[in-house]
Order: structure tokens, then sequence, then C-alpha cells
């Protein structure tokens, strides 16, 4: 075992005496020892930190596990569920999914804007569902629009064309 001397003790001046070394040998063991327990705190509290993070960021991975990047674009409508084709076609609606997770969403003069969250097995679930209020001169494609948007749970691409179903049910397709 090292004899460890700290010099300029303002308790001891004496570092020749025996009794002065070990002292200061049980100061400075004391020392490390609360340095060690210390350090052993901040590493536990980062390890805690970076756990809850993963945890947190795995969670969010996930709910988009089956996220399909293809999805996120602006599709212009040419088919809503109880609508005729002339009057999709002439309300120039679109659904927008551009921005992950923010959708936005127009057949009409109104504005539609909505969350959406991508699940697997092409799931959707499209929630929080607003939307401007001006009296349009054509309003049944809006007003379909605004009735099935939250009953959408299911979506699929084919052939550069999306389908946004409920159930079996297809309520929108766009291009």
């Amino acid at each position: 075992m090292n004899n460890i001397v700290i010099t300029n003790n303002p308790i001891n001046e004496s570092t020749n005496n025996p009794i002065n070394q070990i002292t200061n040998y049980v100061i400075f063991k004391e020392s490390a020892s609360i340095k060690k327990t210390i350090m052993k705190k901040y590493l536990l509290y980062f390890l805690s930190i970076l756990f809850v993070a993963s945890l947190l960021g795995s969670c969010a991975a996930a709910r988009n596990i089956g996220a399909d990047t293809t999805l996120q674009k602006k599709w212009n409508l040419i088919f809503i569920d109880s609508v005729s084709t002339e009057k999709v076609i002439a309300s120039e609606g679109y659904i927008d999914f551009t921005v992950a997770g923010k959708g936005g969403a127009k057949a009409g003069c109104n504005q539609m804007f909505f969350t959406y969250e991508v699940l697997k097995g092409n799931k959707i679930n499209i929630s929080q569902i607003g939307s401007t209020m001006m009296m349009c001169p054509e309003m049944e494609p809006e007003m379909q629009m605004s009735k099935a948007l939250p009953d959408v749970n299911r979506y699929s691409i084919v052939n550069d064309t999306l389908i946004l179903q409920a159930g079996d049910r297809v309520l929108f397709r766009g291009i």
C-alpha cells in the first residue's frame, strides 16, 4: 500500500510524523471515494436519460414501421364516394400528405387540415380534422369529403393511384 502524502495541509504542517501521514492518506482516500460516488451518480443519470430517449425513439419508430414514403405527396382527387365524377373534377380537389403526420385537403373553396399516422399493414389513422367555413358555390364534394375523411382507415397505391378506404369501401381516389 502506497503512502500518499498531501503537503500544505492546513491542519497538520508536519508530514514527517507517521500519524499525520496516515491522517492525510485517509483524507485523500475519502476524497477519492466521494469523487467516485459522484461520478457513478452522474454516469447513472446519463445512462438513464439515454435509455429513456432510446425507448421513446423506438416507440415512435414502431408506430411508423409501415410508413410508405410514396404516400407523401399531393394527390389530385378523381373520385369522392357518392359524388359525381364531373363535380369531383370541377372542384379541383386534392388530399396532401407531403408533410409527415400533417395533412391537408380541398374539394371546393374551403381548406381542410388534419393529422395522420401511417400504421403497419397499409393502415392509416386520420384525426383532428378542421376546416375553414366559407360558403362555396358547389358544396357537395366538400361536404362528402368532410363526412368521409374521418372514416378512412386503409390506403393503397395501385398504378400510381392513391386509394383511401374505410374497410373495403373506397372513399377517395387520387392521382
